[in-house]
């Protein structure tokens, strides 16, 4: 419920309370709120901060392939293509990666 009331705060553009329930989500374990947390920052310019959140994300993740790909979002063109190639590596039917390295 709070990973999804932050998305509905973003959606609002109300970044900081969105920040909050991503918090509170992630204070009960729920991994995906890093997700959230990282499109919150990335709105606010701040960049390294939404790839290092993804990276935490990459760390808990069940599906890595799934969160390499969703972090070559938030960084740069090169750490980008690594972060598909992984995804690749990890899930080599994954559509996803290719079509962002096409793009």
């Amino acid at each position: 419920a709070l990973n999804n009331l932050g998305s509905v705060y973003v959606d609002c553009d109300k970044l900081d309370l969105a920040a909050d329930c991503y918090m509170n989500a992630l204070n009960i374990k729920h991994t995906r709120a890093h997700q959230g947390l990282a499109r919150v920052y990335h709105l606010k310019n701040h960049r390294k901060a939404a790839y290092d959140e993804m990276t935490k994300l990459i760390e808990k993740a069940c599906n890595n392939a799934s969160a390499y790909e969703k972090r070559s979002e938030y960084c740069d063109r090169d750490m980008a293509k690594s972060d598909l190639t992984m995804a690749t590596l990890l899930d080599p039917l994954r559509t996803y990666p290719y079509r962002y390295r096409a793009a």
